[in-house]
């Protein structure tokens, strides 16, 4: 009889035993499943589900993640909540209330970016608003400026410009020296030159007038000349009618030698009357850079005997690097190309300028 009880006693604590490690084993799984939760590691928890799955602590394990994700879905991280259903459905598809959370959560992601488009299209809608006020405003602000500047005439509209060049670096050429001496040879000298400049800007009309003086005075060569150049023009263009700084220009050129030796050149001096076109202050960098060219026709060389054609080109670079008052200060690069031609051969002579000046205005 002792056997017999004691015997039911050992059965009976094998089996206590048994189940208590079973329960410590669920208990440690499911404090697990709480860390990667908190911790977001995805796929640990879907295999410790797959694991606890057919165990009681599997509902625990499920309703823990619900919770989870009910509490996720408040916070509109939809997909985290969408992560973590998707993972909970792999392992169980027949939890009716994730399926249920899961057709709410993909209604409330359709709300949210229909939500986010909305707004996005009204920050748009406000923008191009914005813009478009702006944009009125800045054209009634022009349109007042230039309305301005049409009915207020006086010193405002008057520019002059004062420019010398303490370094032009002269040169000239003849076909005819190069074909009666068979010496192809162009003639340098150091000279200096200078410009007057007065103008008149008016939203209707621009005028001016401007004078331009080169004078070569130490010659590279024994045998150079010294060449010599004046000229006068008026210059009037419509910034109104062609939104551009084109000027018709015309005036007075002369174009001359000193101490000059006859076979270095064929036409040792022209007095024009010069027409041509111009474009004034195309600007840069805020205006800060500005560029100026011309092309002057000389219409003697129409008429004369010895001559059929003769032009004058001339292009600026100037950069305004300091303003004071009135005074705007620059310094630039020019240069001036004269080119004659007569009994099938040409003359040509150019300076290129350093030019320091100031713009008053």
């Amino acid at each position: 009889m002792k056997n017999l009880i004691a015997g039911c006693l050992l059965i009976l604590f094998c089996i206590n035993f048994f189940f208590s490690q079973d329960n410590t084993s669920e208990s440690g799984s499911l404090d697990e499943f709480k860390v990667m939760i908190s911790e977001k590691k995805s796929e640990r928890l879907k295999d410790i589900l797959q694991k606890s799955q057919g165990k009681p602590v599997f509902s625990r394990m499920s309703a823990l993640l619900i919770d989870e994700i009910k509490k996720i879905i408040l916070t509109e991280n939809y997909e985290q909540a969408e992560n973590y259903l998707q993972i909970l459905l792999a392992v169980d598809s027949e939890n009716m209330e994730a399926q249920d959370i899961y057709v709410n959560l993909v209604k409330m992601k359709k709300d949210k970016q229909k939500r986010e488009e909305e707004e996005i299209k009204k920050k748009e809608e406000k923008l191009k608003k914005e813009e478009v006020e702006k944009k009125k405003k800045q054209e009634e602000e022009i349109h007042g400026e230039k309305a301005n500047q049409i009915t207020n005439v006086g010193i405002q509209n008057f520019t002059w410009n004062i420019g010398f060049s303490p370094a032009a670096l002269s040169y000239y050429h003849s076909q005819f020296y190069q074909y009666y001496f068979n010496e192809d040879k162009t003639r340098w000298l150091y000279g200096v030159s200078g410009i007057l400049g007065a103008y008149f800007d008016h939203p209707y009309i621009a005028v001016g007038i401007e004078g331009t003086l080169l004078n070569g005075l130490i010659p590279f060569s024994s045998d150079s000349a010294k060449p010599f150049y004046v000229s006068v023009n008026v210059m009037a263009g419509s910034p109104f009618i062609l939104s551009f700084p084109l000027y018709l220009r015309a005036g007075l050129a002369y174009f001359g030698y000193s101490e000059f030796n006859t076979t270095n050149v064929l036409f040792t001096s022209v007095l024009s009357p010069t027409l041509g076109l111009g474009i004034r202050k195309i600007t840069f960098l805020d205006q800060k850079i500005e560029i100026q060219l011309h092309s002057d026709v000389l219409l003697a060389g129409f008429v004369s005997d010895n001559m059929n054609f003769a032009m004058i080109t001339g292009v600026s670079a100037i950069y305004h690097f300091y303003a004071i008052g009135i005074f705007h200060f620059y310094t630039g690069l020019n240069y001036d190309h004269l080119f004659l031609y007569g009994r099938s051969r040409w003359e040509q002579a150019g300076a290129i300028q350093l030019q320091i000046g100031a713009v008053i205005k």
